[in-house]
This record gives C-alpha cells, sequence and structure tokens, in this order.
C-alpha cells in the first residue's frame, strides 16, 4: 500500500514537465490505446491502419489498468503493474518499444498517469491525444468522448493533414 502511495508520486513527478523532442527522420507510428476507455478496441485499429494511417508501419501498446488473473496473458498489454515503486518502467519488451524514435506517438485515453508517463518518455516527433481532458504534454490534444469514434476519427484525419503527416 505505502508502496503504491510513492509509485503514484513518481508517476505524477515523471510527466509534469514536457520532454524535449529530437529531429527524427522516420515514418513508423506508435499508438498508445487505454482498453479501458475504448470500447470497441478492433474496429479502432482497423480503422486506424486502413483510413488514416494507410501504408506506415504502426505499432500498437495497448495499455490497462489492472490485469485479471482469469484474463488471458497478452505480451501487449502493459498495465500499471509495469511500473517499479519509482515510477521506471520495468518490463523490457516496454522498454524496446518506448526507445524507439517515431514521427506520430497517439495516444487513445482517457486521463491516466501510467499512459501520460510512457508518453512523455517516447521520442516523437509529434504527440496527438484524444482524450475526454487536455493534457500539456501532447502537442495536439483532441477532447472527445471516446464512445464517438466517427467524431474523432475525422478530426484526426483533418490535423494530421495539417502538419503534412498524412495525404
Amino acid at each position: 500500500m505505502f508502496l503504491n502511495v510513492i509509485k503514484d508520486f513518481f508517476i505524477k513527478k515523471s510527466f509534469r514537465i514536457k520532454s524535449v523532442k529530437k529531429n527524427i527522420k522516420t515514418d513508423e507510428i506508435l499508438i498508445l490505446i487505454n482498453i479501458d476507455s475504448v470500447s470497441n478496441l478492433n474496429a479502432l485499429k482497423n480503422v486506424l491502419i486502413t483510413e488514416v494511417f494507410i501504408g506506415k508501419k504502426i505499432s500498437f501498446l495497448n495499455f490497462k489498468e489492472t490485469i485479471e488473473n482469469k484474463e488471458p496473458i497478452n505480451l501487449e498489454l502493459a498495465s500499471k503493474e509495469s511500473f517499479n515503486w519509482k515510477a521506471k518502467i520495468i518490463e523490457d519488451w516496454i522498454h524496446k518499444i518506448v526507445e524507439k524514435p517515431y514521427n506520430i506517438c497517439l495516444s487513445f485515453s482517457n486521463e491516466n498517469k501510467y499512459i501520460n508517463s510512457l508518453v512523455n518518455s517516447i521520442n516523437a516527433q509529434y504527440k496527438f491525444e484524444i482524450s475526454d481532458t487536455r493534457n500539456d504534454i501532447f502537442d495536439v490534444s483532441l477532447i472527445s468522448s471516446m464512445s464517438e469514434s466517427s467524431n474523432y476519427i475525422e478530426e484526426l484525419k483533418n490535423y494530421l493533414k495539417l502538419f503534412n503527416l498524412i495525404n
């Protein structure tokens, strides 16, 4: 219990300052999805691959606050157990994803300190979020209900075109 309080403190402290972006020369895209916030995960992934980022190299990182013992183990599923008490990532497979440079990091999540910590540690040229609240660590925040995917997908496409990130 006490370590969880310390862990929460370090998580909040780790993303108070926006990470500095480097000039990145890659077309790779990282999409973080909080599966607790999204109603239809497979439909969202399909729309992103077939309608938004057509022909782009996309990596997905799924997050769930807590993983139940009865749930099947998914190697692409991060949780709050993926962080130690000092708010450092302890899973090697997450380190490999986070350390790569990306052109775009896109987050689909309602306010979540663990996802914000992940996003802040990612080296991406542009960071976009679709959330119910605004967060300063992102370059662009689209405030929308996570259940209205048709609305925010069209807005996301418009912003990506404005930044010349998609055709």
